[in-house]
């Protein structure tokens, strides 16, 4: 049985499954960069980062818990994310590539703006069947497939997605600033706002 919350009308969906991992889907890079965390307010940076992170993992148990940010865009490669996320054990490897096998030594995976291999999509939805965690930050214009920016993006991540019913648009939607947040979503518990600009939804 798949449960769906949709958090924040086309910025932001998470989705966990009782039988398989969980994904979290934030439309934009910009919430978890360094710029994000200071427009947002730390602390709001600092508890969507870490309720994403206990979402997709279970929680940190004690430093043994282990994700993966495999990405070189700005989004997750800032200190404050780091900094966030410092009670996990952390790998910041800028991308990647990686198989099945590689994602399965971490209980969770962060990724935006890097192009994927069609095995890398297969290895992606395998590790999420298999219970891996997944968080996406799209939006990031950085993706070439299709031709890049908006279109580029959506068509990169659906191959994905698209397995759990998931799916970007592919168009930008114009969603920028500090907006307030509206769920009582775990994911988002002690978060009042957060910082996009221009997403995917």
């Amino acid at each position: 049985m798949r449960v769906t919350f949709r958090l924040i009308v086309s910025a932001l969906v998470v989705t966990a499954s009782a039988f398989a991992g969980s994904i979290v889907v934030n439309n934009d890079e910009w919430t978890l960069s360094n710029s994000g965390f200071a427009s947002e307010g730390a602390t709001n940076g600092t508890n969507f980062a870490q309720n994403a992170a206990l979402f997709l993992t279970g929680g940190p148990n004690g430093g043994a818990t282990k994700i993966w940010i495999d990405s070189d865009n700005f989004g997750l490669a800032g200190s404050a994310l780091s900094t966030a996320l410092s009670a996990y054990n952390l790998t910041d490897s800028g991308f990647s590539a990686f198989t099945l096998s590689t994602l399965q030594n971490y209980q969770a995976v962060f990724l935006g703006g890097d192009t994927l291999t069609a095995p890398e999509e297969t290895a992606l939805i395998a590790y999420v069947n298999g219970g891996g965690g997944v968080y996406v930050a799209a939006g990031t214009a950085d993706i070439t497939t299709g031709g890049g920016g908006a279109a580029g993006e959506a068509a990169q991540w659906n191959a994905f997605l698209n397995t759990f019913d998931l799916n970007l648009a592919s168009v930008y939607n114009g969603i920028s600033g500090t907006i307030a947040t509206d769920s009582t979503s775990p994911v988002l518990s002690g978060v009042a706002q957060l910082y996009y600009n221009n997403g995917n939804t």
